[in-house]
């Protein structure tokens, strides 16, 4: 299991942090579940928060793409018709990718890498990722110190809305 959250598997860590004093296999088993329920919660809102590779088709020409997340470089552009143009001088602007003077991009498809290489993920969101995971760890096994049943919570609080701010994806139709 790898996550943001623990990228090289080692669940120990998160397991200290939500108080888990024994950690026999099936309970980081459970605990795997709720980083993984966790990790997809902030990339639901932040987009993809480990680095890897997206495309996006574009359907017609047009003098921008609008990738779905923020693109961290640009790979590659194939035209609908197969050939293979240069991106090395793409312009990206947030979400947004041109072609310098704003040339018209052709149809077909942009490959690029999207998300944080592993150790350059931003703290808040590493903060807010192993915020949820104990959220739902508490959840599951129930939190004899709170008042209540086990499991109620919410599991994106406003400090957890505060901490992703500036890493949320725009609303639709914005770029």
């Amino acid at each position: 299991m790898s996550s943001y959250l623990a990228p090289d598997g080692d669940l120990s860590a998160l397991a200290t942090y939500c108080g888990i004093k024994t950690q026999t296999a099936a309970l980081l088993a459970d605990l795997a579940e709720d980083v993984a329920a966790a990790t997809l919660a902030v990339e639901a809102r932040c987009g993809p928060v480990a680095a890897r590779t997206a495309t996006v088709a574009l359907r017609g020409a047009r003098a921008e793409i609008l990738a779905p997340w923020r693109p961290a470089s640009l790979v590659s552009y194939v035209t609908e018709a197969g050939e293979s143009l240069d991106v090395s001088g793409w312009i990206v602007d947030g979400y947004t990718v041109t072609r310098p003077g704003w040339a018209i991009i052709p149809a077909g498809t942009l490959t690029y890498s999207t998300g944080y290489p592993s150790g350059e993920v931003p703290e808040p969101l590493v903060i807010v990722g192993r915020q949820m995971v104990r959220q739902l760890w508490r959840a599951r096994v129930g939190n004899p110190r709170a008042e209540g049943e086990p499991g109620i919570g919410v599991l994106w609080t406003r400090q957890a809305e505060l901490l992703a701010g500036p890493y949320l994806l725009p609303p639709l139709g914005f770029s």
